[in-house]
């Protein structure tokens, strides 16, 4: 656990490359875009205790969203728009690797990965999905 404790404390987006392309290929609605491209994303782990983690995600300046989970173990969570999704979070090294099946709406059934690592003062965050990527960093605030 020690090997991740790099991620614990409060992290906010400062930029995403990719994400215009990503938007276009999968259909993303004119609202979705406008709402994913003109906000930033907030993040926050906490160490409950030996196994249990939480994660504080939402958007800077507004409520978050918060969810437990353990690692390697599913759990039910919603993407920043409020969209239900089964998540599951492992651990390799210092890298955190997410996977997340999409349960409702025009993305159901559809999954997307995030690998988080940490380079310096910054979290890198990769997001695929539909065979497209996209790359976000973070600085810890």
């Amino acid at each position: 656990m020690e090997e991740l404790s790099c991620f614990l404390g409060k992290w906010e987006e400062q930029s995403k490359d990719g994400f215009d392309e990503m938007a276009v290929a999968l259909n993303l609605p004119g609202d979705k875009i406008k709402m994913y491209k003109e906000t930033k994303t907030a993040i926050a782990y906490t160490l409950k205790d030996d196994s249990s983690w939480q994660i504080d995600v939402g958007i800077v300046g507004l409520p978050a969203k918060q969810f437990e989970f353990e690692l390697g173990k599913g759990y039910k969570s919603n993407d920043l728009d409020g969209t239900p999704m089964m998540s599951l979070v492992k651990a390799d090294g210092s890298t955190l690797h997410e996977e997340h099946t999409f349960d409702d709406g025009r993305m159901e059934g559809k999954q997307m990965t995030i690998t988080r690592w940490i380079e310096g003062d910054s979290m890198k965050v990769k997001t695929t999905m539909c065979g497209h990527s996209m790359v976000s960093t973070y600085k810890r605030v």
